[in-house]
């Protein structure tokens, strides 16, 4: 293999990466999302303020995560969530 067919086989393997990332970047928010679900569920069965004040903290974060991984996928084509805004949907 020459250093050019080098160069070109290791320049495609980082854009097929680069191509792949934002992808895995949104199946992590996916997966931080549920966890930040749960935690919020947690601190509300608790009911006491202190665990009230938490979970409103973690209210904003996880709209802050789901606005991201909206902005994520809006750039594959058809994709329904493209025009989609999470907080018309009524989610937390």
């Amino acid at each position: 293999m020459t250093l050019l067919a080098a160069i070109t086989a290791a320049l495609e393997g980082f854009s097929a990466t680069a191509k792949a990332f934002p992808l895995w970047l949104a199946w992590k928010l996916t997966k931080d999302c549920e966890q930040l679900t749960e935690r919020i569920i947690q601190y509300e069965k608790a009911g006491n303020p202190a665990d009230r004040s938490a979970a409103d903290r973690l209210r904003s974060s996880l709209t802050y995560r789901r606005k991201l991984h909206a902005a994520l996928l809006a750039g594959y084509a058809g994709n329904p969530v493209r025009d989609s805004d999470p907080d018309k949907d009524g989610h937390l």
